[in-house]
């Protein structure tokens, strides 16, 4: 099997553009490289892996993205994010799971250090809102089940 020096270049160039957008511009946020026009029906008239993501100010920004920053953050051992609600009454719902339990006022100075961490890593207009599980619902490969976080909210 022969592989072309132009696939090989294409690969390299997807996986360079795919790191650096994974980890930040020199500014020390995340942008996913993906830029939208918000219209009035963008939801409705995203479709497949479109929807894997949410925007704000005007940028895409994918679950993926999200979720990879959490499992960076101490203590996080899982993390499903969803936008919930309609176009402008949009909201990101964070759930994780942690490594330990934490006392009830620590839960909620946890929340909001994990909120402020979210806004600056990726520049996000959206409310945030961050809850606390046990354990989040995957597939057996790994995957966090979306459609169960979203019967959550």
């Amino acid at each position: 099997m022969s592989t072309s020096l132009a696939t090989l270049q294409q690969t390299g160039n997807l996986e360079r553009n795919l790191s650096q957008n994974l980890h930040g511009d020199p500014n020390g946020t995340l942008n996913s490289g993906l830029n939208s026009n918000m219209n009035s029906n963008f939801n409705s008239s995203l479709s497949g892996s479109q929807r894997d993501g949410f925007v704000s100010n005007d940028n895409f920004i994918s679950y993926f993205q999200v979720e990879y920053a959490l499992l960076e953050y101490p203590q996080v051992v899982e993390a499903g994010v969803i936008a919930v609600g309609e176009n402008n009454q949009q909201s990101l719902k964070v759930y994780i799971a942690l490594d330990g339990k934490l006392e009830d006022e620590e839960c909620v100075n946890y929340c909001q250090e994990v909120k402020n961490y979210i806004r600056s890593r990726f520049r996000i207009g959206l409310p945030v809102k961050v809850q606390i599980r046990e354990k989040l619902p995957m597939t057996r490969s790994g995957k966090i089940l979306r459609t169960v976080l979203l019967e959550w909210n």
